[in-house]
């Protein structure tokens, strides 16, 4: 889990590599209200709203990753112009690794509890009773004045 955690590059090529047939799910995607850590973490007021993404990262059929993105922006940009038209594309091969300009933040890593919002946007999701916890990591990356928060859930179907 270790290697996955502490990839510094594109994940979805990763995965990739890893299967057959990859394909991104998008399960929401809008206008929300961060989480408390994540309003903390970006610096957010309470109430103030971002753009949020939630997808399913599959392989062969089977989630393997569960992302969750919250973009902040105090202005249009065109990052966010293409934030919002992702559709079923991936957030990292479509915009965060292939800018030069973007720059990746520290990655942060932690055992994800079911009781967390992630958590349990996760079970929802995917429909599996929740266990104790998963693996995930949050990382920052930053455009100009566009901030997008990432955090990545990892599934037990991660491939090998």
């Amino acid at each position: 889990m270790r290697s996955w955690l502490e990839e510094r590059g594109s994940l979805t090529l990763r995965l990739k590599a890893r299967c057959h047939h990859f394909q991104v799910r998008v399960l929401a995607q809008g206008w929300a209200l961060p989480h408390g850590d994540e309003r903390r973490l970006l610096g957010l007021r309470p109430g103030q709203r971002a753009q949020v993404r939630e997808v399913l990262l599959c392989c062969d059929g089977h989630p393997a990753v569960f992302a969750h993105s919250v973009l902040v922006s105090h202005r249009p940009s065109p990052l966010c112009r293409s934030f919002q038209g992702l559709g079923g594309r991936s957030l990292g091969t479509s915009l965060l690794f292939v800018d030069a300009r973007v720059s990746h933040g520290p990655l942060s890593f932690r055992a994800l509890s079911f009781r967390h919002p992630l958590g349990q946007a996760l079970a929802q999701a995917t429909g599996q009773s929740p266990q104790s916890h998963c693996y995930a990591r949050r990382a920052l990356h930053r455009k100009g004045g566009t901030g997008v928060l990432v955090t990545e859930v990892f599934l037990p179907e991660l491939p090998a």
